[in-house]
């Protein structure tokens, strides 16, 4: 039971918070912080350049309620499997889950991403949380969440015959 609810934890970590798989499987405890009411992990990103993440509250109350159970030091990682095992988890998870197409892990920071941009409306901001340098890649979010959005739309026309 213990590798199931840390890999349930670890994907919704992924997903909520819009990590890549490294930046996730890197997290330690001494990296989930409080800080003015904000939940906040300090991230190691691409090049090793640190960036702040915020992550839901509901997420930072797993994540603490996780480290407490599993007596973690703060020094231990939350994670601590490689990144080749936490894509094994996710295509088993898709597996088990009767999803027939091709899943990996970035699918998870894309959904998280997107997610995220719906709510804030902000691309600038989601470009600083996913520690994007060019707003180029960032804008990527944006195109995608559009198209959904108008298939969304177009999907609702009703035509009387």
């Amino acid at each position: 039971m213990r590798d199931g609810e840390r890999n349930y934890l670890m994907i919704l970590t992924m997903f909520q918070a819009a990590l890549r798989v490294t930046e996730t499987v890197k997290l330690r405890l001494m990296d989930k912080a409080t800080m003015d009411n904000k939940h906040l992990l300090l991230v190691e990103g691409k090049g090793n350049k640190p960036r702040l993440v915020a992550i839901p509250e509901k997420l930072a109350y797993h994540l603490g309620d996780y480290a407490q159970r599993q007596e973690l030091k703060p020094e231990d990682r939350f994670f601590p499997i490689s990144r080749v095992r936490a894509w094994q988890i996710i295509k088993q998870c898709a597996d088990k889950a009767g999803i027939d197409r091709r899943i990996y892990c970035h699918l998870l920071r894309h959904g998280g991403a997107i997610a995220r941009l719906k709510r804030t409306g902000n691309p600038k901001s989601l470009q600083i949380h996913l520690g994007h340098a060019d707003m180029k890649m960032t804008m990527r979010y944006l195109s995608t969440m559009q198209v959904v959005e108008s298939l969304d739309t177009e999907s609702e026309v009703e035509f009387n015959r």
